[in-house]
C-alpha cells in the first residue's frame, strides 16, 4: 500500500509540474497580449537598456547576476503558488484519505 501511495504521489506531482510547464510556455500569451503587460515590458526593456548603457561593466555584471538571482526566485515563488493553487482546487478529493492520502502531502 505504501509503495502505491508513493507512486499515486509521484503521479500527482509530475502532473501538476507537466501542466505547469504547458502553461508557462503555452497558455502565457494571453497575458503578453493585455495592454498592461506590453506596457510594463516595453518599459522594463528601456530601463534594462539605459543600465546596461551606463553602467561600468564591473557593475553591469553584478547587475546582470542579480537579474539572474530575482529571476530564479521569481520561477520558484510561480511554480509554490501554481502548486498551491491545484492543491486548494482539488481539496473536494476527500476519497484520496481512505488511501492515507492527502492533497497537502503530495
Amino acid at each position: 500500500m505504501d509503495k502505491m501511495n508513493e507512486s499515486l504521489k509521484n503521479i500527482i506531482r509530475n502532473t501538476i509540474e507537466l501542466e505547469f510547464t504547458h502553461v508557462q510556455e503555452d497558455k502565457f500569451q494571453e497575458v503578453e497580449d493585455t495592454e498592461e503587460y506590453k506596457e510594463i515590458s516595453k518599459r522594463s526593456g528601456e530601463i534594462y537598456r539605459i543600465l546596461c548603457d551606463k553602467l561600468p561593466k564591473e557593475l553591469k555584471d553584478l547587475f546582470m547576476e542579480y537579474e539572474g538571482k530575482e529571476t530564479a526566485l521569481m520561477c520558484l515563488k510561480e511554480q509554490y503558488y501554481y502548486k498551491q493553487g491545484v492543491i486548494s482546487g482539488l481539496t473536494n478529493l476527500k476519497f484520496l484519505e481512505e488511501y492515507g492520502l492527502t492533497i497537502q502531502t503530495l
